[in-house]
């Protein structure tokens, strides 16, 4: 495979950002309460086109052909809001950000905005295409833009011409259809396998979820009560934290019909000079929201019996040569398709403790940091609402732990609520 080739994984992501019209994004927020050197975050700016955001995709010209990652310097100017805010008008700001437009083809595939506020402060937010990054992925690009490392991307600055692109495209989809038929006898199998599952792991009948409109909450957790708390229960701050998202699940309803809370863990496989956009293995834990103190160790294991038996390689590894013969309003529904009711997923992603530089956008250390995911519509489209979900994430620093939740259950009405009631013992605010 050459360098350029979007692996499997980003594949799946560009060609589902493609088919539904709607962009998955990584958002990372700042707080400084002195505000923020904006000398220095224009020399972040422009460092960002060094590492793994300095690229976007370049389709193919055939409709079933793979993309191609191609490299850029282009970097959006940052938008500084003219007028000051107060503190409380953030969260309504970050939403903002994250309608602006991206695009992981034209561009802009990443933006960076400032908001001045009313105290002094300052609040910073960088807006990222999931397809270029992932959470890991993001965070590794901020701490290489932060302390001015530059990696040499291995593509061209331009495109292949479309002639070309034809002939090498299409002797590579010929190479692959032995793959794409295997990858299609596997998904039958699947499927075969889901329809005979369905309602035989569960007990009494499956709840209905209704939605209602797309929300978000975050709690700031004192990580010092956070690991304090792990330690004398036998567990890892991680665990407690899944823990948590099986009772925020349980409260929403969004649990089996024997109680049971499904979380769906993303976990991050990446390694030293890494280029995949997103380097993640999916796994499912089941997790009883009931646990108490003297159920933690017993959870722990669990969670360390998951992550020991992780394939090497995800879902789109396995699936990945279909992905491009599927027609997109085909994929879309799939991508679409509503959770089954008796067995609903809690996807859960955890990014760890972030570097140093990653807290440092503009060269000094920010009072605060967090990542959350977002949703937009890609330009010049109208995404279709989202079936039911609901993402548990969390972010680290030296000082907190930031848990974000976002759902559009209808259930969550006061999802603030719902997350601080999840986590009593060491909710910081």
């Amino acid at each position: 495979m050459t360098a350029d080739l979007l692996a499997f994984v980003d594949q799946g992501a560009a060609s589902g950002t493609r088919a539904t019209g709607r962009n998955s994004l990584i958002q990372v927020t700042w707080i400084y309460d002195d505000g923020v050197d904006l000398a220095g975050l224009e020399r972040f700016r422009t460092a960002l086109t060094g590492g793994l955001l300095g690229r976007r995709i370049a389709h193919s010209p055939l409709p079933f052909g793979r993309d191609r990652w191609v490299a850029t310097t282009a970097a959006p100017r940052i938008a500084v809001e003219a007028a000051p805010r107060p503190r409380e008008a953030i969260d309504g700001w970050l939403d903002e950000r994250a309608a602006a437009p991206i695009d992981p083809w034209s561009g802009p595939g990443w933006h960076l905005g400032v908001l001045p506020l009313t105290d002094g402060g300052s609040a910073v937010t960088l807006v990222v295409s999931h397809v270029l990054a992932d959470g890991v992925g993001t965070a590794t690009a901020v701490a290489e833009a932060a302390s001015g490392a530059v990696r040499d991307l291995p593509y061209p600055r331009e495109a292949t011409t479309p002639l070309r692109a034809v002939r090498r495209d299409a002797a590579l989809v010929a190479r692959e259809l032995p793959a794409a038929a295997r990858a299609a006898a596997a998904a039958a199998r699947l499927a075969r396998g889901r329809l005979e599952h369905t309602g035989t792991a569960s007990t009494g009948p499956a709840p209905a979820h209704p939605v209602g409109p797309d929300r978000w909450a975050v709690a700031h957790l004192d990580r010092a009560a956070l690991a304090a708390r792990a330690e004398e229960s036998g567990g890892t701050e991680s665990t407690l934290l899944f823990r948590s998202a099986a009772r925020i699940a349980a409260e929403l309803g969004w649990i089996r019909p024997d109680g049971q809370a499904v979380l769906g863990l993303s976990v991050n496989r990446r390694e030293d000079g890494d280029l995949r956009g997103n380097a993640i293995v999916d796994a499912e834990l089941l997790v009883d929201p009931a646990t108490g103190p003297d159920g933690i160790v017993a959870l722990r294991a669990d969670v360390k019996g998951v992550l020991g038996a992780l394939p090497d390689a995800g879902r789109y590894d396995a699936f990945g040569p279909l992905l491009t013969l599927l027609p997109r309003r085909t994929l879309a529904s799939l991508i679409d398709a509503p959770a089954d009711p008796a067995h609903p997923v809690t996807t859960c992603a955890g990014v760890g403790a972030l570097p140093a530089p990653v807290r440092a956008p503009d060269g000094t250390p920010s009072d605060r940091a967090w990542f959350r995911l977002a949703w937009s519509a890609l330009p010049g489209r109208i995404a279709p609402p989202r079936p039911p979900y609901l993402y548990v994430g969390w972010t680290g620093t030296e000082a907190e732990t930031s848990l974000f939740v976002a759902s559009n259950l209808a259930a969550a009405a006061d999802l603030q609520g719902v997350v601080e009631r999840s986590l009593p013992e060491y909710a910081d605010h």
